[in-house]
C-alpha cells in the first residue's frame, strides 16, 4: 500500500480498519514481562513518522534501544488526540500524549498477543501473525548520511 498511496498510506491504514482487533499483550523487553492490553504495538527506532512527526519522547536511533509502543485505544479515533500533540510539538517539549499511548524501550523484544495480530512492516502487511521477536545489532549497518543529518541525530 505505501508504493500506491505514499505518506498517506499510514492513515489510509489506520482508518481503513477504524475498529481495529483488541489483544492482551504478553511482552518480554530484555528479560522482564509486561501484561497489558491494546490494538497494536508499534516497535521502533527511528521515532519519527511521516510529516516528521515524533511518536515518543526522544529520538535517538544510534541509541541502541528500540522504543516500544502499546495502543490502549478502543478505535483508530482515539488516537487523534496523540497525533495532534504530536503534530504540534515542533518545539520539542512533548506535551502529553494523553493515556492512548503506553512506551517502553529495549534491545531484546518478544511480543505475544491473544488472539494473535496480523504483522506490519513499515505499512506493508507481512503475511504473518504474532508471536514475533526483535532484536536490537549495535553497529550492524553502516549508513552514508549529509552533515545535516549529523547535526539533528548526533
Amino acid at each position: 500500500m505505501l508504493h500506491l498511496f505514499g505518506p498517506m498510506a499510514y492513515f489510509t491504514s489506520a482508518f481503513a480498519n477504524a475498529t481495529p482487533q483488541h489483544s492482551t499483550f504478553d511482552l518480554t523487553i530484555d528479560g522482564e514481562h509486561i501484561h497489558t492490553d491494546g490494538v497494536g504495538v508499534l516497535v521502533i527506532n527511528f521515532s519519527k513518522l511521516q510529516f516528521d512527526i515524533s511518536v515518543v519522547h526522544e529520538n535517538l536511533p544510534r541509541d541502541g534501544i528500540f522504543d516500544i509502543v502499546v495502543f490502549h485505544t478502543k478505535d483508530a479515533f482515539g488516537l487523534i488526540p496523540a497525533l495532534f500533540a504530536a503534530i504540534l510539538d515542533r518545539a520539542g517539549e512533548f506535551p502529553a500524549r494523553t493515556d492512548a499511548f503506553e512506551l517502553f524501550q529495549g534491545s531484546q523484544i518478544k511480543v505475544v498477543a491473544n488472539p494473535p495480530l496480523v504483522v506490519e512492516y513499515d505499512g506493508e502487511v507481512t503475511g504473518s501473525t504474532t508471536p514475533f521477536t526483535v532484536c536490537m545489532l549495535p553497529r550492524a549497518a553502516t549508513f552514508v548520511v549529509s552533515d545535516e543529518c549529523c547535526r539533528i541525530y548526533s
